[in-house]
Formats: C-alpha cells, structure tokens, sequence
C-alpha cells in the first residue's frame, strides 16, 4: 500500500514534472553536423522523448466508444526505459484495459524489434510499437509483414487498411543512437569519433519514403500536440500507420531527463518524509501525591527527577517506582517521567507506511537525515531533543537527578557529556546557557543496566580509555557468572 500511494503520487505529478522539463527546451533546428551533412535539417522541433510517453499515456486514457483492449510492444534502448519511468496511463478509459505490454531482447539489443511486434499485433489487437530510428533502420523490411495482402503496388501509394495489421509503428528520430549520449564517453565527441561509432546518424535516410515504399501510411509530427492528433487518429484508423516523431536533439534530451530525474526525487523525498525542522514534543508524566497532571506550584522551589526509560519501552515503565518515590520522597521533589524518541506517545519521525516504503526499496529510512550523527536517533540527538522538549514544551528549568535504564542511561550520560562545564574539553553543547542550566555539574545521575558505549575522545585520548573499560566490564561479568 505505501509504494501504491507513491506510485499514484508519481502518476499524478509526472505530467507537469515532463511539460516544464520539456518546456525549458527552446525548439531544436537539427545541427547539420548531426545530420549528416543534410542542409534541409528541420526547424522549430519542439517534441521530447518523454512526451512521447505522455502523449500515448493521455491517449489511451481518453474516453472512447471502442471496446478493444490496446497492446503497447516497447523497443529496447530509450523507449523502454521511458516506457518505464514516464508511461502512467489512467484507467479512465476502461475499455482499452488491461494494457498488455512487451518487450523484446534481440542479439544487439534492437534486432529485430518490428518483426516481434508484427507478431504481436497479428492477434487483431490494436498495438503500439514505440522504436528509435536505428532500431528501425536494422529490421525496415519487416514493415513488409504489415500487410496481408498480396497484390502488389506498383505505384508505391499508400493502401487503404483493409486486412493491414493493426500495428501504429511510432519512430523516435533523435538522428542516431541517443541512448549513448547519456554515457561519459560523450563528452568527449569527436577526439573519440563518437558520433560515427555511437551517435551513429540516421538522418540522411527518410522513413517517409520508407513507409511509402511498403505502401504505409505515414505522418510526421515535431510538438506534443501534433504527435497526440497523429496517434490518436493511427489508433482510431483500425489498421497500420508509420508515425515518425522527431524529437529535440540528443545533448537536449539527456538535459531534460536530468532535469526530470531531480524533479521525481523531490517528489520522492517528499512522500517518503523529509527531515523535521525542529525535534518533536516528547509527552511526560509527573508522579506526586496529589495524583494530578501537573506538577504541584509552592512558593519553595522545587527538585526535579527525571526518568528515563529503556529501549523499546515507554514512560509508563516508571510506574511503580515513580509512585512509590512520590510517597517515600519529601515534598520537595518532583518526579517526572518522558517518552524518548521514537517510544510510546512521542511523535514519530516516519510514519508506518513511510517505513515500509523505505524497507520496500532497499532505502535507509535515515537517508534524509544525513550523516549517522544526524539521525534523530543517535544519543546524542536524543539527549538534545528531552532536554529542548523539557524546556520549551513543559517548563522544567533544573534537573536535580536522572535515573535511567538501559538506552534511558545511556541518554542521560549524553546529556551529561553535552552540557555539563566540567566536561568541556570534549565535543559538547555546553555553549548553550539555558541547556547547561538544565543539566549542570550538580546534576546527580542513578544508572541502571547502562553501558556508556564508546568513549568520546579528545586529542589526548587514543582509545586506551576504551580499552581498559571493556576489560575491566570482561572481568566482572566473568565473576558475576562464576559466583
């Protein structure tokens, strides 16, 4: 369900992440480099790649009278990745679904494409084939096969598409292998001969005159809308049609698939949680006789004991030994118990879904946060968060004592570490008063079950400190067992 809400997110974003990143493109006048040496290079090409898929997304998604289920047959190379990353038809239209889609892998990757989706558009079904220009060039014969009839044309006209296959080929004309462009080598261009070994042009070939040579019709389009009245006019015809899509240069559409990969991340990030600006409020309990939600207001300044709970618990932990403490302490104490970060009532970071998506993608769910040190559950971030919630969220202003179990302890000597002046040559938040006035010197510390972890360490400590600890911890679990 998580990914299905991102999914649906994607799918409602993603045509306005396309148009703007297309947008941004000023319409292309093919380089005559690029062409071959061709002087006619066309003008005022403003369609994209990606808006291919928009415009065939758009297009099945419209309402129609037709009740036949569409097949879309992808080539390799860009438009099955497109394909991928861009194709979001709706179920608006639910008389051209479910949408069968299909692919091919030939011995080069693109040999062969048209004769597999002659195939698959010989089952009567309406089929879409989207294929790049040199895929075409490699299997032009097989345009042939669109045909059953076997009366041949002399004049080379198109014929009407009676008993034609179904079969819309759409031909992405980049002028060459544009899928390349997207590789390092690229830049380098022509002190590596790329554009004769990669970028292999295509643009000295007409497919007009291909298609009317198999007697096809044929229409070229070089803007979104144009494209989208050709489609969708192919589709409706019942029968075979040549599309020929040209598109924006190579260079250009490897910028505007940049431009969109930023886009969609943003849009990612968004749904999957960015960082918080501030750290959550952290509810807590206060335990005294008067049995109320509040800590009792006498004109004698009070001490405050905090406690803190272990890993995977919450507040009510204390329960028993808040109460008794309450009965057993004098009045001059208040005892007051806080739900950690990520524990019991406390606000999470992400929410359940938002966790399984991360889990779902193989992504770090810390990710945004940054660096581990940044994590919102690092101590050191905890210890930060209880000392800034109890301030500004609940008004304790001084800690007399903390007792803390397990993760609780190892907390408070992180709060101890941070603000306490005596502890100053290390790392520590010590700078900030107000913080160093919740936590001071003074503060007495009852731990139970709490390993300090590593030391923190200053140039004078090289880890010895770390070491003679542990063996020490080693001796006396070897003697607690042994007794």
């Amino acid at each position: 369900a998580p990914l299905l809400y991102l999914g649906r997110e994607l799918q409602r974003q993603i045509p306005s992440i396309i148009q703007e990143a297309s947008s941004t493109s000023a319409p292309d006048s093919w380089d005559s480099t690029v062409a071959n040496g061709d002087v006619n290079a066309d003008d005022g090409i403003s369609l994209t790649e990606p808006e291919i898929m928009l415009a065939i997304s758009e297009v099945l998604s419209e309402p129609t009278s037709e009740s036949s289920p569409m097949s879309l047959f992808l080539s390799n190379s860009m438009p099955v990745r497109d394909g991928e990353f861009f194709l979001y038809p709706s179920k608006q239209n639910p008389e051209r679904f479910p949408l069968s889609v299909s692919v091919n892998r030939g011995a080069s990757g693109i040999d062969g494409i048209i004769s597999t989706a002659t195939g698959c558009g010989d089952n009567s079904r309406p089929t879409t084939l989207v294929c790049g220009d040199v895929t075409t060039l490699h299997d032009l014969n097989a345009l042939y096969g669109l045909t059953k009839d076997d009366t041949s044309s002399n004049n080379a006209q198109p014929m009407p598409n009676v008993n034609r296959l179904p079969l819309t080929t759409i031909i992405v004309n980049n002028g060459g292998g544009a899928i390349f462009s997207f590789l390092p080598i690229s830049k380098h261009g022509q002190d590596v001969g790329f554009e004769e070994y990669w970028g292999t042009p295509t643009r000295n070939f007409s497919f007009q005159q291909g298609a009317s040579a198999f007697g096809l019709p044929y229409k070229c389009a070089s803007s979104f809308e144009a494209f989208k009245d050709a489609y969708r006019s192919s589709i409706q015809s019942g029968g075979a049609a040549v599309i020929e899509a040209k598109v924006v240069e190579r260079s250009t559409n490897v910028e505007i698939h940049q431009q969109i990969t930023g886009s969609t991340r943003s849009v990612v990030d968004a749904v999957l949680g960015p960082p918080p600006t501030r750290d959550r409020v952290l509810p807590i309990k206060w335990y005294h006789n008067e049995d109320s939600c509040t800590p009792v207001k006498t004109e004698k300044k009070k001490k405050t004991l905090l406690l803190l709970h272990g890993w995977m618990g919450d507040k009510s932990e204390w329960d028993a030994v808040g109460e008794a403490l309450s009965a057993d302490l004098s009045e001059e104490w208040n005892i007051v118990a806080i739900d950690l970060p990520g524990h019991g009532q406390s606000s999470v970071v992400l929410s359940s879904d938002q966790q399984v998506a991360h889990s779902s993608l193989g992504l770090d769910a810390m990710r945004p946060f940054g660096p581990a040190q940044n994590s919102p559950f690092s101590l050191d971030m905890m210890a930060r968060a209880v000392c800034q919630s109890l301030i500004q969220d609940h008004g304790i202003e001084n800690l007399d004592a903390i007792a803390g179990y397990s993760l609780g302890g190892r907390i408070a000597l992180a709060m101890k570490r941070l603000y306490s002046t005596s502890l100053s040559s290390f790392h520590n938040d010590a700078g900030d008063s107000t913080l160093s006035m919740l936590v001071t010197d003074q503060t007495r510390m009852v731990l139970l079950g709490s390993s300090p972890g590593k030391l923190p360490s200053d140039s004078n400590n090289s880890g010895a400190d770390d070491t003679q600890r542990l063996a020490k911890d080693l001796s006396l679990a070897e003697s607690l067992f042994s007794s």
